[in-house]
């Protein structure tokens, strides 16, 4: 897993978020309702962290319903895909047409993704935080659903242009949060793991823009939070920023873009700066 400067790459500020809204690492061990689904959690805060830990993450397993594999209609199946999220944090793919688990959506869009958060490995895997999304996986001929998956993917760009390459894009029914060992929920209400319309399209509006503005004027700022590496932002949401490599002769930079998550989500374009000022404070 690749980071970013002091630990504030990828989903490092999921992990304080879950621990925020749940019981405490220290008295899961003992602390008989840690899993009791009536214990008081805000739902704004189990589903910016769940969405938080979706948008940090560049892979995810993918599960959907095997096509003609079984005579009762089909097998579960499993495989490895790279992810990208849309402005409101719906998760995006970039899938082939020859691959079997696209002939599966293609037959039955039921799906499922499982996205786990490694950033803070435990000798137990099963004290990591995880998030699987269930709903329907459709094709997304969006120019800006591409362009955000560009952007966390550059490599992609070899091959998104293939004849055989679409973007899928998978609509949420229902989002399933383990926060660790014996603590688990669920999010009832698919509208609040998404970022509200309005301030998901400001963003989606302002994105190119921001960017432009962030890497022209504040670039030694962006180089702070990568540990003075010259980075530059490439896409923009209400969670966060993705950064990549400025050199083209970098090693890592067709690698999967830097995560940098803000402190919690944005109401609008218009507080970018003072979020990355945050930030800022406590980097080094």
């Amino acid at each position: 897993m690749r980071r970013c400067g002091h630990g504030i790459m990828r989903q490092t500020h999921m992990m304080q978020s879950l621990n925020r809204s749940g019981p405490s690492r220290t008295k899961r061990a003992d602390c008989a309702a840690m899993s009791d689904p009536s214990a008081p959690r805000p739902e704004f805060s189990r589903s910016h962290a769940a969405r938080r830990l979706v948008r940090g993450a560049d892979r995810a397993a993918l599960s959907t319903i095997g096509a003609g594999l079984e005579p009762e209609g089909g097998a579960p199946f499993a495989s490895l895909v790279t992810l990208a999220t849309n402005g409101a944090g719906a998760p995006l793919l970039l899938l082939s047409s020859l691959a079997e688990h696209t002939r599966n959506v293609i037959a039955d869009s039921r799906s499922a993704l499982l996205i786990t958060d490694s950033t803070v490995p435990h000798a137990n895997p099963q004290e990591d935080a995880r998030v699987t999304l269930v709903g329907r996986l459709h094709a997304d001929p969006e120019p800006a659903s591409r362009g955000r998956f560009l952007a966390r993917h550059p490599a992609a760009a070899r091959y998104a242009a293939f004849a055989d390459f679409a973007m899928y894009r998978l609509a949420v029914d229902r989002v399933h949060v383990v926060e660790g060992f014996g603590v688990a929920y669920q999010i009832d209400d698919p509208a609040a793991y998404r970022v509200p319309p309005a301030i998901a399209a400001a963003f989606s509006a302002a994105e190119a823009d921001a960017c432009a503005r962030l890497n022209e004027t504040r670039g030694r700022d962006l180089a702070r939070l990568c540990r003075g590496r010259a980075v530059r932002a490439v896409a923009l949401d209400a969670d966060g920023l993705d950064l990549c490599p400025e050199s083209a002769s970098d090693p890592d930079s067709a690698a999967p873009a830097y995560r940098v998550a803000f402190p919690g989500p944005l109401d609008g374009p218009e507080a970018l700066d003072a979020a990355l000022d945050t930030i800022l404070d406590g980097a080094p």
